[in-house]
């Protein structure tokens, strides 16, 4: 990660979005590279505000300049503190000044995941090794495109791929899916 000291206005190119960080987690330097200095799920995101934003992000993410982001800080491509640089793919989630709401960007959905087993879950269907990649969870909000044709909705039951982006709101867990990452729709008999 490139890390350059200046506080200028910018124009970003169709890709990237400029953010001023707000509130960042503890990071270490190694050598020339920032690292985080713990591991937990939300220690790679920092809240932002958009100082600008690219043609191609304002318009595949309805985000625009003016915004309270969460990014993620891991996936930077030039720290310029106070501005980051970042692909628009790498801002997770919108939020507002106060962070007490949190609202999916454009083709993403928030589940929250079960604490359930998905493969006593699933009944008669087991495929070796794809649990340690599969969770099961409840769609909690969404924001996709009626193009995508999604057989989607609140409060469906999912499984989903793991390694989603996590925002810890203290009682509650919500991971953060980009719509391609739901492989299926579980229903009750």
């Amino acid at each position: 990660m490139t890390t350059l000291e200046f506080d200028k206005k910018v124009t970003c190119g169709p890709e990237y979005v400029a953010l001023r960080i707000i509130e960042n987690f503890d990071q270490m330097k190694i050598g020339d590279i920032y690292v985080p200095s713990m591991t937990e799920e939300n220690a790679r995101l920092a809240f932002c505000r958009i100082e600008d934003c690219g043609s191609k992000a304002s318009a595949e993410y309805g985000i625009k300049a003016g915004d309270y982001v969460m990014i993620d800080r891991l996936a930077t491509f030039a720290h310029t503190a106070p501005v980051a640089l970042v692909k628009y793919n790498n801002v997770i989630c919108r939020t507002d000044e106060g962070k007490s709401e949190f609202y999916p960007l454009r083709n993403m959905l928030f589940v929250e995941p079960d604490s359930k087993d998905p493969a006593s879950q699933l009944g008669g269907v087991w495929v070796p090794g794809a649990f340690d990649r599969l969770n099961t969870g409840r769609i909690t909000a969404m924001n996709c495109d009626e193009g995508l044709g999604l057989p989607f909705e609140v409060g469906d039951q999912v499984l989903v791929t793991k390694g989603a982006d996590v925002l810890d709101m203290g009682q509650r867990k919500i991971h953060i899916y980009k719509h391609d990452m739901i492989i299926c729709k579980i229903e009750e008999d």
